[in-house]
């Protein structure tokens, strides 16, 4: 059972975040932009996965959904703090590793997810739904009440994560992505 950790982004993840960023999107954003974005803009949330060796790290396995009760499930729950030690916990590297990330800006009472990403080496363990999870809960403290998000056409993973949340297609955009003209399905919740 691997263990993760789920904060808030700070300056000092920025060589993290974007080797996240170069290993997951074609044309990625640069290092200065995305912690820039992370950490200076006022509509953003960001959030980051941090891998066993830090004490507050919650359990995630593949097939655990948000609210699941079972030992080892998502656990990024309202209550839950980063700080608080969890049994299993185990403090082996200094150096905290970051093995996933997800942005979203809230503009008056809509949230609009920029970014999950995680590094393709921990996926399929949960990660992006645990960051998900957090990520709206801390959007829905700031005043959201509805979310969106563009996604590629072919990423059945990534839609099929967002339909779990409530997602829904509501649209697309043709040709949105450069780097291969590929169109982006645009979904909504309410929930």
């Amino acid at each position: 059972m691997n263990w993760y950790k789920i904060r808030r982004a700070k300056p000092q993840d920025k060589a993290a975040l974007h080797r996240i960023e170069r290993a997951c999107f074609a044309l990625p954003w640069s290092a200065d932009e995305l912690i820039k974005d992370a950490t200076e803009n006022i509509l953003a949330v960001y959030y980051v996965a941090e891998a066993a060796g830090s004490p507050g790290a919650v359990s995630a396995r593949s097939g655990d959904t948000p609210g699941s009760t079972s030992p080892g499930a998502v656990s990024a729950r309202p209550g839950d703090t980063p700080g608080s030690t969890s049994p299993g916990a185990v403090s082996a590297r200094p150096d905290p590793l970051l093995v996933g990330y997800a942005g979203l800006w809230v503009v008056l009472d809509e949230g609009h997810i920029t970014n999950v990403a995680v590094d393709p080496d921990y996926r399929r363990q949960g990660i992006a739904a645990m960051l998900l999870l957090k990520l709206l809960e801390a959007a829905r403290e700031k005043g959201a009440k509805r979310f969106t998000l563009e996604v590629k056409r072919s990423n059945a993973a990534a839609i099929a994560l967002y339909e779990r949340f409530g997602f829904r297609a509501a649209g697309s955009r043709k040709g949105y992505y450069e780097e291969d003209g590929e169109d982006a399905v645009i979904m909504w919740t309410d929930t």
